[in-house]
């Protein structure tokens, strides 16, 4: 959301949250074996979820764990309702592309809104990740691309924190 804010001030565009969950590992909140969008749609990570043993039943469960967030989210950021995109230039910022699974499943749900044109702006981002989506999209703008494993998007930062939910929202309402 701060990133996002700040592109929308300089764009002079308006703000809209675009509501995607990382499908959390059962046993870790910060490892995710892929990610789900408001609309339903999951992308996996299917050699992650290959090399852990995740079960079915784990998997689906996780899944609908991120669904019903997801939903919770929509209604509380966007009262349910994401704005029409049908011949606009849509610019989906994050605040950085590790993986690329939570980016590509919020790719999908924009895509299903019919923008004229897609760009993805991103501070940083892993090369292999950034060729990945870059198919997916009209444009990708990254200004710290970097090679090599492990890819964490908080080392890019001088000072890094997760955004909780009551500040995203104020942020939001003061951005309008």
């Amino acid at each position: 959301m701060p990133v996002g804010v700040e592109i929308a001030k300089i764009l002079r565009a308006p703000l809209y949250p675009l509501i995607v969950r990382k499908v959390q590992l059962p046993w870790s909140t910060e490892a995710g074996f892929g990610a789900v969008n408001a609309d339903g749609d999951v992308v996996l990570n299917e050699e992650l979820i290959e090399r852990l043993r995740l079960s079915e039943k784990d998997r689906e469960e996780q899944i609908r764990k991120t669904l019903k967030n997801v939903k919770e989210r929509m209604r509380k950021f966007l009262k349910g309702e994401f704005p029409s995109l049908k011949g606009k230039t849509a610019v989906v910022v994050d605040d950085g592309l590790a993986s690329g699974y939570t980016l590509r499943a919020g790719i999908m749900y924009v895509k299903r809104r019919e923008p004229e044109r897609l760009i993805v702006a991103v501070p940083t981002c892993s090369a292999n990740s950034a060729r990945e989506v870059s198919e997916d999209v009209d444009e990708l703008i990254c200004l710290n691309m970097r090679e090599g494993y492990p890819f964490a998007v908080a080392d890019a930062y001088e000072n890094w924190r997760d955004v909780e939910e009551e500040e995203a929202l104020e942020i939001l309402t003061s951005s309008q």
